[in-house]
């Protein structure tokens, strides 16, 4: 009779423990949050987010992470923000036209990741300066600003050395170098056309470079269709003209990127532009051929010679119907980190428009070292707070950029800076000003 009893007692223990974990596990399931993201993997590729999301997960444990990469997200997001319960709580995207969706009621504001009145470190606080203003609308922030390109040239430290080339400083002596290297039987520049908005970030720097930061600064208030007739304009598209077209390797205009990247590596060509960085962040092979950033030599003339051009291609933001908001800012507010910032810079080879801790710079492989230093110079974002310029004209209102028809002959640098200039008179009042 007592070893039925203790082995009723036994059973009866054995079930309430089993019933008491069951019960733990459970709440710990069901305790877990979950935050869904969905990315463009056609701007960065998916490194990036590969890395931080794990980082995340070890920071939040408690974090459940659903990613999904969508390479045309920019495209059908709008759909997306009005789906209810197939939202997602945070969009990395392409640059849009992003102000059209908080008057809509579409986003989710960013102020408590902004100022940090959450409990957090402010973002405004590591932000470049000029950018916070364009992520504002009616008072309130709406997007996070994701990733930057700039100007700059890539080039082969190990053959300048050889032929005894000097880093040029201005345009004159880069169009010097460019005929010694022409000489030497090997071609300036490699590049491919589905690079060529690389070229369009060179011209922008030129014509920043020659004009300064008060000239550029009027411009992008957009008080005047004349600010299209700055004479920097037509200096950057004249400085492409006169060395891109007659110093290139191949034929750009039938090479892709793989192409471009081959012939630079071969050394077929000294130099190419700083867009082509990310093809060689994975690539142990390139710090052996010695590989270095330079930026880019000013136009003769220059206000400023040290001043960088620089875009925003692509943007966060939080859904107004996101589930979970909180989540997608605790998200974004980790990926403000020093650390999680050069973790985005060496999975992509891209700059963002955030200070950079001096030690995390340091701690990048050399390539990027190099480039984390032209980064973190004197900056002029390529934004503006006026509808006519972001709903309509942006910087080449004629039918965008016009470096390949330069280059191609179709078009000059003076009938292109012309057509701009005449687009821009013609569609101004219907453009929003």
């Amino acid at each position: 009779m007592k070893k039925a009893l203790a082995a009723a007692l036994a059973v009866c223990l054995l079930v309430l423990a089993t019933a008491c974990t069951a019960n733990k596990t459970g709440n710990s399931q069901s305790a877990q949050k979950t935050l869904r993201i969905t990315y463009d993997g056609s701007l960065y590729g998916t490194n990036w987010m590969n890395s931080v999301s794990r980082m995340f997960s070890k920071a939040h444990p408690d974090i459940a992470l659903k990613i999904t990469a969508d390479n045309h997200l920019t495209q059908h997001y709008t759909a997306l923000l009005q789906s209810g319960a197939n939202t997602p709580d945070l969009l990395f995207l392409a640059r849009t036209n992003w102000q059209q969706d908080a008057s809509a009621g579409l986003l989710d504001n960013l102020n408590t990741l902004y100022t940090g009145t959450g409990g957090g470190a402010p973002i405004l606080s590591k932000l470049r300066t000029g950018v916070a203003a364009s992520c504002m609308q009616s008072g309130q922030y709406y997007v996070y600003p994701w990733g930057a390109q700039t100007g700059g040239l890539l080039y082969h430290a190990n053959q300048f050395a050889q032929y005894g080339w000097q880093v040029p400083q201005t345009v004159s002596t880069l169009a010097a170098l460019c005929a010694q290297i022409r000489q030497s039987g090997i071609f300036p520049f490699a590049w491919s056309a589905d690079h060529a908005g690389d070229w369009t970030d060179n011209v922008a720097t030129w014509w920043a470079q020659y004009e300064g930061q008060a000239s550029m600064q009027t411009y992008l208030a957009m008080q005047s269709p004349e600010v299209y007739g700055e004479q920097g304009r037509l200096v950057g598209l004249q400085v492409f003209e006169r060395l891109v077209p007659s110093y290139s390797y191949g034929t750009p205009l039938t090479m892709d990127q793989d192409a471009a990247v081959k012939a630079f590596t071969a050394g077929h060509a000294a130099m190419m532009p700083i867009g082509y960085l990310s093809s060689f962040t994975t690539d142990t092979s390139s710090e052996n051929a010695d590989m270095r950033v330079m930026p880019l030599p000013a136009p003769d003339g220059s206000k400023n010679a040290a001043l960088l051009a620089a875009y925003i291609p692509g943007i966060a933001v939080v859904p107004a119907k996101a589930a979970a908001p909180a989540l997608a800012q605790t998200f974004l507010a980790d990926l403000t980190s020093d650390e999680e910032l050069s973790l985005f810079i060496a999975a992509s080879g891209q700059p963002t428009p955030f200070l950079l801790d001096k030690k995390q710079e340091e701690a990048l492989p050399r390539l990027l070292k190099s480039a984390a230093a032209l980064w973190q110079g004197d900056t002029l974002y390529m934004l503006s707070t006026q509808p006519v310029y972001y709903q309509r004209l942006f910087d080449w209102p004629a039918q965008g950029s016009p470096v390949l028809q330069i280059f191609s002959g179709a078009r000059t640098a003076d009938q292109a800076f012309t057509d701009n200039l005449a687009a821009a008179r013609s569609d101004w009042n219907s453009a929003g000003s």
